[in-house]
């Protein structure tokens, strides 16, 4: 018998109930948003912040913006700073900064700040920027994914990926590609495979959809043999991972009624909300990006959930980390639960 899906036999509970049951704080709350710059970035990376910037001005156009860039040894491994430079690099970093905000005129912006970290890992990094964030009770960060490729990449991640891996945050991300918005996003492609995960932050996704008036479309994509991720196993979009054979074990669930009662929640919060089922054979994330090509006139934002950890994304790769490597939109990544 075919187990019955989140939320109950029909598949469903209120977004009240889901943020009861779940614990999660779903619905997004006030407060400022952290914007994570590296002002000693190269030129390439300081044309994605300054996409970064934009967005920020779109996405959170009333919201206390703290910049904030994290010192660390890795400044000195990465970038080739003498010792001699150590004292003057916060101090430096801080100029850097404040000629970066100016440059990118984004309103409501807090004094930059330095955090000094004396370990050489962006983990630790990502950590440190987490447990500002808590400080100042911040309700998002904002983050650019840089360039960096090959077996650096590999070996150490980007702080962006770090951040993913250990956020309980809404984090939004920028990536390599992402063009500047033409304005204020009117869709919010949320790709899911109606897991547990996905619904779970549906409340969250609802949410940030009636904040910005935008229409929200539920974006699912049958998985065929031939996406390469089935090499060794299905990851699901919330996360997860399942066999090959227990997955095509059976014919593809049809969603089209779990998907309208999403659309009908959606519609108790004001949101407008379509199905999108994809069923051509590209892998997943070509399929997302592919579709979002499509309404670039409407400044699309994608909406996505990230459970799999480091080790996961690294060695198995990412549906998320895929997207934001090739999306031509921002990807505003849900919270994780504590």
């Amino acid at each position: 018998m075919e187990e019955a899906p989140p939320g109950g036999p029909s598949g469903r509970m209120s977004m009240r109930e889901n943020e009861r049951t779940t614990g999660l704080g779903s619905i997004l709350q006030p407060g400022p948003i952290v914007w994570a710059i590296d002002p000693f970035c190269d030129r390439n990376d300081y044309e994605i912040q300054l996409n970064t910037a934009d967005t920020i001005r779109r996405m959170y156009p009333e919201s206390e913006i703290h910049p904030v860039y994290v010192l660390s040894e890795e400044t000195f491994n990465d970038r080739g700073f003498s010792n001699f430079l150590r004292p003057a690099l916060k101090p430096l970093a801080l100029k850097s900064l404040r000629a970066f905000i100016k440059e990118a005129n984004v309103e409501l912006v807090r004094k930059p700040r330095v955090l000094v970290e004396e370990a050489a890992s962006r983990a630790a990094c990502a950590r440190k920027l987490l447990r500002y964030a808590g400080r100042i009770g911040a309700a998002g960060l904002a983050v650019s994914a840089t360039q960096r490729r090959g077996l650096a990449r590999f070996l150490v991640g980007s702080f962006s990926e770090a951040i993913m891996s250990a956020h309980h945050l809404p984090v939004t991300v920028v990536g390599p590609v992402t063009t500047r918005p033409m304005g204020s996003p009117k869709v919010i492609v949320y790709p899911t495979d109606f897991s547990g995960d996905c619904f779970e932050a549906f409340p969250e996704i609802v949410s940030l959809a009636a904040k910005l008036g935008a229409e929200l479309h539920l974006f699912h994509k049958t998985v065929h043999t031939l996406d390469p991720m089935v090499q060794s196993g299905v990851q699901m979009l919330g996360g997860g991972w399942v066999s090959v054979e227990v997955y095509f074990g059976g014919e593809p669930r049809d969603h089209s009624n779990e998907a309208k009662a999403w659309i009908d929640e959606a519609s108790r919060s004001n949101v407008k909300a379509r199905f999108i089922s994809e069923n051509f054979r590209e892998p997943t994330s070509d399929a997302i990006v592919e579709y979002v090509r499509k309404l670039s006139g409407a400044s699309p934002i994608v909406a996505m959930v990230s459970r799999a950890g480091q080790v996961a994304s690294w060695l198995l790769g990412s549906v998320t980390r895929d997207v934001i490597r090739t999306c031509p939109a921002p990807v505003y990544v849900a919270a994780r639960p504590l």
